[in-house]
């Protein structure tokens, strides 16, 4: 089986994600699995290197048209700063924001020419990314928005072989009950079931998560149970997905980690972070579903606060390379 070629992201080059690109690729990085394009400010990617006291052989393109694949099995397609070295690190940055775009302009184009089967980034800024242009919420959304993606998307996360999607995102707690419906739940439980089976499980077993205490306790402490997520479960199970719920979130989470489900649909943007991040932070990935191309990413953010120690650890970078790894190398039919 030919080998994928993988484009990784430098993210935003104010936070930790060059420092982790480096340990990855000096530490752990198989050249026998993938190709890589790196695809950042090579100023930044030479800066990680010294700091991380890494070194790896790699072959710069300044442009896409001068990208030669041949070349080797490490290449970095430089997207370099306005001014690289005004930046100051640990903070939001609009020089930053600016280049994470581009970063993700470039990646599109990548793909969009086949020369990319996977995309893989380090943690963006979304204060960042906003303040540099963008004309949606996320780096997600920006992906869409760029490959023209009309069906739903959503970001799932993953440790422990224990994967999660969430019906809203980044809302107010209290936008929430009015935000969701039977029909944008079921699109959460296909999505869900759709890219657990791009992993290479067959039937995965899906657990969705009440919003209310108790789960309502029969409409004693909210209906939403009854008028939506009950329905909503019932037509999934219409489409043959082996489905279940609604659960109260703690136990749902604490019987996922026991093996009983592999999925879980939450509600709201923490109902299901939190349990994540306490089970395995550093372990934990974060995916793109609903892409035309596999889309993957550390589950951290750009740690502002340890930039610069080269302390940040590249397990998190690691282990959503494996995934987009073997997503893109066509071992599981695509969803």
């Amino acid at each position: 089986m030919k080998k994928p070629n993988i484009a990784l992201l430098l993210g935003d080059c104010s936070g930790v994600g060059p420092e982790v690109v480096a340990k990855y690729l000096g530490n752990i990085w198989n050249p026998a699995q993938c190709r890589i394009i790196i695809v950042g400010d090579n100023l930044a990617f030479e800066e990680a290197l010294t700091l991380t006291k890494t070194k790896v052989d790699y072959t710069i393109a300044e442009n896409i048209d001068d990208l030669n694949l041949e070349s080797g099995d490490l290449l970095l397609l430089n997207v370099p700063h306005a001014d690289y070295h005004s930046i100051v690190k640990g903070k939001i940055n609009l020089e930053c924001g600016k280049n994470s775009l581009k970063q993700i302009e470039t990646v599109v184009e990548l793909f969009s020419r086949k020369v990319i089967s996977g995309i893989c980034y380090a943690p963006f800024n979304k204060g960042a990314l906003l303040d540099g242009g963008c004309p949606v919420a996320s780096e997600m959304e920006y992906f869409a928005y760029l490959l023209g993606v009309k069906t739903i998307i959503g970001e799932i996360n993953m440790v422990d072989n224990v994967w999660t999607t969430r019906v809203t995102s980044h809302i107010p707690i209290k936008a929430v009950s009015d935000a969701f419906s039977i029909d944008n739940i079921v699109e959460n439980i296909v999505l869900a079931d759709g890219i657990i089976k791009q992993s290479g499980l067959t039937s995965p077993r899906i657990g969705v998560a009440a919003l209310n205490p108790h789960g309502g306790e029969g409409g004693r402490c909210g209906t939403e149970e009854i008028d939506v997520i009950g329905p909503a479960v019932a037509r999934g199970k219409e489409l043959g997905i082996q489905v279940s719920g609604p659960f109260s979130a703690d136990i749902l989470f604490m019987r996922s980690f026991k093996g009983d489900f592999d999925g879980v649909v939450t509600m709201y943007h923490d109902q299901g972070q939190i349990a994540l991040k306490l089970k395995g932070f550093e372990r934990s990935v974060t995916l793109g579903g609903g892409f035309p191309v596999p889309i993957g990413t550390c589950a951290h953010g750009t740690a502002f606060d340890i930039v610069g120690k080269g302390i940040a650890s590249e397990t998190s970078l690691k282990n959503a390379m494996n995934i987009i790894i073997k997503m893109a190398s066509g071992e599981n039919e695509k969803i």
